[in-house]
């Protein structure tokens, strides 16, 4: 499961992943976020000392995949589980 930030204007960040119940978290974000869970069921991202510069759209995608061209994009509310601490 791989987690990633967008920021208003700009592109994805990967913030994140799991494989199994391993957890990578990319440098910049070491001290902010964490991954719990397992990949194969379930994963939940927890932020710590929010700021304003945390704001945000989250995304969680079960695997890395791309697309030629553009596809519609679709909520899907099941993969946001979000704890703010």
């Amino acid at each position: 499961m791989l987690w990633y930030k967008q920021t208003r204007g700009k592109g994805l960040e990967l913030l994140g992943y799991l494989v199994g119940s391993g957890e990578t978290v990319e440098d910049k974000f070491k001290d902010k976020a964490n991954l719990d869970g397992n990949a194969n069921k379930n994963s939940v991202l927890k932020l710590k000392d929010l700021s304003s510069d945390d704001s945000a759209v989250y995304f969680c995608a079960a695997s890395i995949h791309s697309a030629v061209g553009s596809l519609p994009s679709q909520q899907k509310p099941w993969c946001i589980n979000m704890q703010l601490q």
